[in-house]
């Protein structure tokens, strides 16, 4: 049975939230459970195929303080907003700020649990969205944490403040562990402040069929030796993380409600490809469902 604390900012936004129907019916087989902690909350969804648009008018809804880790415990997806994007697979951690834009789809069914928690219990967070693979010794200690608290707040432990508190305690110390680890590797390294500027070189020219890798290396300086050095820092050739962010442009495109007059081809040419067939292609294979099928979800 759900219960509430005065005190906690985040469990009134969500009791608000849901007073204006921010979450849609769920069908009979769907799964949606919010258990409020102390300061926090944890989520347990598991869901059919999805695509959620998180849009401005919902995200003003929501102080611009309030963070989400998200654990994919099944299933596999993709989450984007206008800075980069991330594919989700089964033992990730994604990081972000939900009073910001952004879009999940998954293709199929999946399972997720989310700690949702104020900013100030964690300075210094990334706003814009991250994906942790886990590897590090730090995830793998919040993973852990993670399924242990939703297990303990199913079984309905957490109805005491004093233990609520702990629990809450059981999630925040890892997390600190696994962003302050996170951070310390970003900082230190040029070579990724200079990958995620190119990133972000790529996603502003997502819609121009003429954007190459001869064109991004003469924008960024850089040979083209060192831009697929760079790239091996992540799961993607530089060609294929180009493809890869022209496909999520045109996903935006057709999840925003003001482009229903484009056509696919409309689309595709936007997103920068030449071929509606390429395009529609690309999209299946990433995605895995055509440009039309997604657009007869929304």
């Amino acid at each position: 049975m759900m219960f509430t604390r005065p005190e906690s900012e985040v469990i009134q936004i969500y009791q608000s939230l849901q007073e204006q129907q921010y979450h849609l019916t769920l069908p009979s087989d769907a799964t949606y459970i919010e258990y409020p902690l102390h300061q926090c909350s944890l989520t347990y969804a598991e869901l059919a195929p999805l695509t959620s648009v998180r849009t401005s008018a919902i995200a003003k809804k929501i102080p611009n303080a309030y963070m989400s880790v998200v654990y994919i415990i099944s299933g596999h997806g993709t989450w984007f907003n206008s800075k980069g994007f991330q594919h989700l697979a089964p033992g990730q951690l994604l990081f972000f700020n939900a009073a910001s834009e952004f879009t999940f789809h998954f293709s199929s069914r999946y399972q997720v649990v989310s700690f949702n928690f104020p900013e100030y219990l964690l300075p210094r967070l990334p706003t814009q969205g991250f994906a942790f693979d886990l590897v590090h010794e730090e995830s793998q200690v919040l993973r852990l944490a993670l399924t242990s608290v939703l297990a303990q707040v199913r079984a309905g432990v957490h109805s005491e403040e004093l233990t609520a508190r702990f629990l809450e305690q059981a999630l925040l110390a890892p997390l600190i562990d696994c962003v302050s680890a996170y951070q310390q590797k970003r900082e230190a390294s040029v070579s990724y402040k200079k990958l995620c500027s190119i990133q972000q070189l790529i996603f502003n020219a997502s819609a121009d069929d003429n954007f190459t890798i001869e064109a991004l290396c003469d924008n960024a300086q850089i040979s083209k030796r060192y831009l697929h050095k760079l790239f091996a820092m992540t799961p993607y050739h530089a060609n294929d993380f180009i493809y890869q962010t022209r496909l999520i442009h045109g996903f935006q495109l057709m999840v925003t409600q003001n482009n229903q007059h484009l056509s696919i081809l409309d689309i595709a040419i936007h997103s920068g490809f030449k071929s509606q067939a390429h395009f529609s292609r690309l999209f299946k294979r990433t995605f895995a469902l055509t440009p039309s099928a997604l657009l007869s979800r929304l």
